[in-house]
């Protein structure tokens, strides 16, 4: 659907943007749907329908990398020390905050941007060294 495509290329855009992103939905719960107490923190354990909602919009907010950062990843990169970021964003979102921050190249280095990799929290142990006491 149009509204469909330009919803997914708004969403899109502000991401690139390095903005935090929240879509707003609505649904009409019947009675029987309501329950005494909302309950849940993924879709697999709610006790109220989480489907069959209208897209409203999207709210962006702006959280800045603090004062600071670039300068210190700068430092860490003089010094030699590969620079990580580890956050719970978007992917898309995550990439133009390392932009900014000098994590991951500007766009005319390109190519240095092929290490950027997503590793679900699952998948971080093996990327971790072990460490023996």
């Amino acid at each position: 659907c149009n509204a469909c495509i330009n919803f997914d290329a708004q969403l899109r855009e502000l991401m690139t943007r390095g903005l935090r992103v929240i879509g707003l939905a609505s649904r009409k719960l019947t009675a029987e749907e309501v329950p005494d107490t909302f309950e849940g923190v993924s879709l697999s354990d709610c006790n109220f329908p989480v489907s069959g909602f209208d897209l409203l919009g999207f709210f962006a907010i702006e959280d800045p990398p603090r004062d600071g950062v670039m300068e210190a990843v700068l430092k860490c990169k003089d010094a030699g020390v590969k620079v990580v970021m580890v956050t719970g964003d978007h992917p898309t979102t995550a990439r133009a905050i390392a932009k900014r921050v000098s994590i991951l190249p500007q766009p005319k280095q390109a190519a240095a941007e092929l290490d950027f990799q997503v590793l679900q929290g699952c998948d971080l142990d093996s990327h971790l060294p072990h460490w023996r006491l």
